[in-house]
């Protein structure tokens, strides 16, 4: 949905204007100044900085092409972006930056002793494809030789913070990774909250954790001869926080100090090349240890998979592009033909996340109606969301269902006392995903797209900068009543007019 509102900001550039404008503090009110602003959809688009009043101006004549919005950089704060659609004025607009959240502290092991090279990241959870995940939401951060960490641009929300020291652990095993409150799984006891522009203090310790032992054997095909690399494949755990153990020359392996949990055994390289060998097995670890596991290896060649892009209701199939993100190894991109027809190609063993999208023109064209991508499946799974994998043999053909029709909706925000809001996000959701979004423009007036009739909550939020806000689950929950559900129906809708709640504490 991103990438439509890119597409959409671009095919609306207006003539060149000037756009001026003052930035202030979203919690204060207070000006902000020595903020960087720049434009964005042009070239050679000069950068300027507020003035102690805040006010910017950032002169058209100046870039070689017409701009469309710009963005607003200040250290301390949210990083923020803003459309500037033909028939909104470009000499009042108002930024309002919020302060950002900053997490530090310092990580020390059992023994109190600093851990330097200790790798922090700091994770919430979030709905990815419908499904709420615990996942990352900064890059993660090193502890310095003084062991200490800081991790700032976070927005305000609850995190769980998760650490780990490969280096600690190839000395004593028993180090894994953990939770800053000492636990193996994210619990409530765990939570840092942090509000905008405050700074928390967290302290992990690292606590040894005994495990359990995981062993077994390799057992390689008939007739192979064991080289060198053969007998000393590492068997890898999880995410390698546990250190990789080699197989013998009688194909034994033991693996140490294995905590709870799911784990992904694998004899092979990370990233595979036809010929190698490889072999996978996923154990489920408990509170006791788990011997005599067989490991099957064999030896790789790639696979294709073919598939066809059909039209819900039947029509000529749009060209769609495939992104594959394997677990390992280096991404594969594919397009369909003009009868849909498709090839995914030299695909090896492992999990593949996919995203499928329509084949976008360029230069944009707003008259073009793009497709919206319903299902894909293969072998009678769905494997839009969850991916799939390749282990043995080739999976099935692959049909993604795509659906063409485009329902338009327009509406009005306006405030609590009736004036028209400008700058914000408007979003429909459905099913957990972002089905249709648009930015309120002058009167407050926004237009989007839905390629299914159904039934939508909305969202506002405070600028496009702060989608992650969808990913939320707890921002979902606290305002998932802000605005009455609304049905979308096929062919026309009424406007819909919308109007804010209460203020209430900006997350």
């Amino acid at each position: 949905m991103k990438t439509w509102i890119l597409y959409v900001c671009l095919s609306g550039l207006a003539a060149a204007q000037t756009i001026e404008g003052d930035v202030v503090d979203a919690i204060t009110g207070a000006p902000v100044a020595g903020a960087y602003v720049s434009g964005l959809g042009g070239t050679n688009v000069p950068i300027v900085r507020t003035d102690s009043a805040g006010h910017f101006t950032i002169p058209a004549a100046a870039a070689a092409t017409p701009f469309a919005g710009f963005r607003v950089i200040r250290a301390g704060y949210i990083p923020n972006f803003r459309t500037v659609p033909s028939d909104q004025s470009r000499l009042n607009q108002r930024v309002e930056l919020m302060p950002q959240a900053v997490i530090h502290g310092k990580v020390t092991d059992e023994d109190g002793v600093r851990v330097e090279g200790a790798r922090v990241e700091i994770l919430r959870y979030q709905f990815v494809e419908g499904e709420r995940k615990l996942s990352g939401v900064v890059m993660p951060e090193q502890t310095d030789d003084l062991g200490e960490y800081r991790i700032a641009g976070l927005p305000a929300g609850r995190y769980y913070i998760r650490v780990s020291s490969p280096q600690l652990a190839n000395w004593d095993g028993r180090y894994g990774k953990q939770f800053s409150n000492g636990s193996l799984e994210p619990d409530e006891a765990g939570v840092v909250e942090v509000k905008a522009g405050e700074e928390r203090v967290v302290n992990p310790r690292l606590m040894r954790r005994e495990g359990v032992t995981v062993s077994g054997r390799v057992e390689y095909p008939p007739g192979m001869v064991r080289d060198t690399r053969s007998v000393r494949a590492p068997v890898w755990v999880g995410e390698l926080e546990i250190p990789p153990a080699w197989v013998g020359p009688d194909g034994a392996f033991v693996v140490r100090h294995v905590t709870p949990g799911s784990y992904r055994l694998r004899v092979g390289n990370w990233s595979l090349k036809p010929g190698e060998l490889w072999g996978e097995q996923v154990v489920q670890v408990g509170d006791a240890d788990i011997r005599n596991v067989v490991l099957t290896v064999r030896e790789v060649q790639p696979v294709d998979i073919g598939g066809k892009v059909v039209v819900e209701g039947g029509g000529q199939p749009p060209r769609m592009q495939f992104g594959l993100r394997p677990s390992s190894g280096n991404g594969i991109s594919a397009a369909s033909g003009e009868d849909g027809a498709f090839v995914l190609k030299g695909l090896m063993p492992g999990h593949y996340d996919m995203q499928i999208v329509p084949d976008r023109p360029w230069p944009p064209q707003p008259s073009v109606h793009l497709a919206s991508v319903l299902s894909a499946t293969m072998g009678g799974s769905d494997v839009l969301r969850r991916g799939f994998d390749i282990g043995s043999g080739p999976p099935g053909p692959m049909e993604v269902v795509v659906t063409m029709k485009t329902i338009f909706v327009k509406g009005t925000l306006l405030g609590a006392a009736g004036e028209p809001v400008l700058g914000k996000l408007v979003v429909f959701v459905q099913g957990g995903r972002d089905m249709g979004s648009s930015v309120t423009q002058a009167l407050g007036s926004f237009g989007t797209a839905f390629h299914r009739a159904g039934e939508y909550r909305i969202y506002v939020l405070p600028d496009q900068n702060q989608w992650q806000l969808l990913s939320d689950p707890d921002y979902l929950k606290a305002h998932e009543n802000d605005f009455p559900p609304v049905r979308i129906v096929d062919g026309e809708n009424p406007s819909i007019m919308l109007r804010m709640p209460p203020a209430k504490d900006r997350r």
